[in-house]
């Protein structure tokens, strides 16, 4: 549980790092190593981040990323808090913990930090937000866990996120769709523009049934 601290080679790893991220992205934030702990630990000890906004992961992207790392390692640390219990607690890098569990990697290296929810929240988002392929839904139900955490206004969190106001309450509407058709948006059967066009249309049976001629190609 306590994983093996990293030795020689730290700084060339670390050069790796923020080189990776860029000096001022989010991610390099949660990287930052100033004062902190490098252990190298089993990727079985680490907990999924509960607040992890993305649901969707693409198989052949892990499965490329897991012959990379089968081959050359993991060349940037994970960035994992511990939890009251000890354990670990993913807070950015799930794309490379399950390419490292795919691959049956024994151990790969962990940055160790010291991070509150709020911030946890926040990064997980911020590190998806940089990958700029988040379906609508999931960048949705994101913006609503920091909402409803942290009982922030729409203007609050449009602030934290760098986003028009606007466009933030966009994305949010698309959770006043019906589930089958979230789920399409979801899964990129209909654009976000579709689903705009669809929550226009107030009678339920009718976004329905606008909703099965897209799917049927009969509206584009």
């Amino acid at each position: 549980m306590n994983g093996r601290k990293l030795g020689r080679g730290l700084d060339a790893l670390i050069r790796r790092s923020e080189q990776v991220s860029g000096p001022d992205s989010p991610t390099a934030e949660a990287n930052n190593t100033h004062g902190l702990e490098i252990l190298f630990v089993s990727p079985g000890e680490i907990h999924a981040n509960p607040d992890q906004p993305r649901a969707v992961f693409d198989p052949q992207a892990i499965e490329e990323l897991s012959r990379s790392v089968a081959a050359d390692g993991v060349l940037q640390p994970l960035v994992v808090r511990r939890r009251a219990d000890g354990a670990f607690e993913l807070v950015a890098g799930e794309r490379r913990l399950r390419a490292s569990r795919q691959a049956g990697l024994e151990e790969i290296p962990v940055l160790v930090r010291e991070i509150e929810d709020e911030q946890m929240l926040s990064l997980a988002l911020t590190e998806n937000l940089q990958r700029e392929d988040l379906n609508p839904i999931e960048l949705a139900r994101a913006y609503q866990a920091l909402q409803e955490s942290f009982d922030w206004t729409q203007e609050k969190l449009a602030e934290k996120v760098q986003k028009k106001r606007s466009s933030v309450a966009n994305t949010l509407r698309f959770l006043e769709l019906e589930r089958d058709i979230q789920q399409s948006l979801m899964d990129r059967k209909i654009s976000a523009g579709h689903a705009k066009l669809l929550l226009g249309v107030n009678d339920r049976a009718e976004r329905k049934g606008w909703h099965s001629k897209l799917l049927s190609k009969k509206w584009t």
